[in-house]
């Protein structure tokens, strides 16, 4: 994640295994899925869907929109791409729940560059929600 200050916005680059994204959107909705044999159209939705649902950037408490971009393949993994806007950084915390309810022992790793403030946060089951900025 890193925030541009000219767009005001923070942009997020999220690497996920194509195979475990897949098997995340296919049990949370219960669908009949295969990532790469679906459409853009259809693959965009459903990506789309899975990270507002597990993907929640607060200011003061309350939820920012999230802007899908896109994604593209690399290798086993996918790229998502999206943005949301925020003047600032202020009072900013993070929940990611990305692929929890696949894998026990699932560990989500974020990177933060605030203007050359970088920082590194770790999410697990027991630690879903952190402050990243005050």
């Amino acid at each position: 994640m890193s925030y541009n200050m000219n767009r005001q916005s923070i942009e997020v680059s999220q690497r996920m295994f194509s195979d475990d994204l897949e098997k995340g959107i296919r049990s949370a909705y219960g669908i009949s899925f295969d990532i790469l044999e679906a459409s853009q159209a259809e693959r965009d939705t459903l990506i789309m869907r899975y990270i507002n649902d597990n993907f929640h950037l607060k200011k003061n408490k309350k939820r920012l929109t999230i802007r899908y971009l896109g994604s593209e393949f690399e290798e086993e993994a996918l790229w998502a791409y999206f943005e949301i806007p925020a003047s600032d950084t202020e009072n900013l915390s993070l929940r990611n729940t990305l692929l929890f309810n696949e894998f026990d022992d699932q560990q989500n790793l974020v990177h933060i560059d605030r203007q050359k403030d970088l920082r590194s946060y770790i999410f697990r089951r027991s630690d879903k929600e952190q402050v990243i900025f005050r």
